[in-house]
C-alpha cells in the first residue's frame, strides 16, 4: 500500500486530498497543528492517521512515498502583521520538510504554491516564492535528488485539483519508466495547465 504524507492535511486542500487517496485505497497521514481541526478530520474520514505537529520542526518516523506540502500562513494580513511567523513558516517549515523528505528518501515531494508568488507584491507571495525556490533547489543545492513539483493553487474546486493529481499520476508512471527528469518536468506543465494561474 502506497503511503502519502499531507501536510496542512485538515485545511480546505489538504482535506480533500485526504478525501482522494483514501478513495484510492492509500494509507494517508496528515500533519497538522490545530488540534481540533484535525480531531474533525478524523470524524469525517477515520481512515486517515493524524499526526499533531508543526512543519518547522517535524522529525516523525515515517517513511511514505510522496508528501504534498499545503501546510503554510495563508492570510495576506495576518502574515503582513506577523512577518516573522509567516517567514519561519512558509520558508523555514518548507526547508525542513524538503529536508525531511530527503533524509527519508521520499520520491516526490510537491509544494502546493500561489499566484501570488508571481512577481510578488506581500510578504505572503514573497515567502511562497522563496518556498518555490527552496522547492527547486535553487537554494538547497544538496537536494537536487528529490524529484519535486510545485502547483500554483488559489482557490481551487475540488475536482479541479483531482484531475491535477491523477494527471499528475500518470505522467509520474511514464518517468519512473523513462528514469529521467523530463517526465517530472510535463507533469508540472500539465498541473499548471489545469489550474490556470500560471502567468
Amino acid at each position: 500500500m502506497k503511503k502519502i504524507l499531507i501536510t496542512g492535511g485538515s485545511g480546505y486542500l489538504g482535506s480533500h486530498l485526504v478525501k482522494y487517496y483514501i478513495d484510492k485505497g492509500w494509507s494517508v497521514y496528515s500533519l497538522a497543528r490545530n488540534e481540533f481541526r484535525q480531531w474533525q478530520l478524523k470524524q469525517r474520514f477515520p481512515k486517515v492517521n493524524i499526526i499533531l505537529g508543526d512543519v518547522r520542526y517535524f522529525d516523525g518516523k515515517l517513511e511514505p512515498d510522496v508528501i504534498i506540502h499545503t501546510g503554510a500562513m495563508k492570510h495576506v494580513l495576518f502574515c503582513q502583521e506577523n512577518e516573522e511567523e509567516a517567514y519561519d513558516i512558509n520558508v523555514n517549515g518548507t526547508n525542513n520538510m524538503i529536508e525531511w523528505a530527503h533524509v527519508n528518501k521520499v520520491k516526490d515531494f510537491i509544494l502546493i504554491s500561489s499566484d501570488k508568488a508571481i512577481e510578488p507584491t506581500t510578504l505572503y507571495g514573497t515567502t511562497k516564492e522563496q518556498a518555490e525556490k527552496i522547492t527547486r533547489g535553487d537554494v538547497a543545492d544538496s537536494l537536487k535528488g528529490l524529484p519535486q513539483v510545485k502547483m500554483h493553487c488559489s482557490n481551487l474546486a475540488s475536482e479541479a485539483l483531482k484531475k491535477a493529481i491523477q494527471d499528475y499520476e500518470k505522467k509520474k508512471k511514464l518517468w519512473e519508466y523513462l528514469l529521467i527528469i523530463a517526465g517530472i518536468i510535463i507533469v508540472a506543465l500539465i498541473i499548471f495547465w489545469f489550474v490556470k494561474i500560471s502567468s
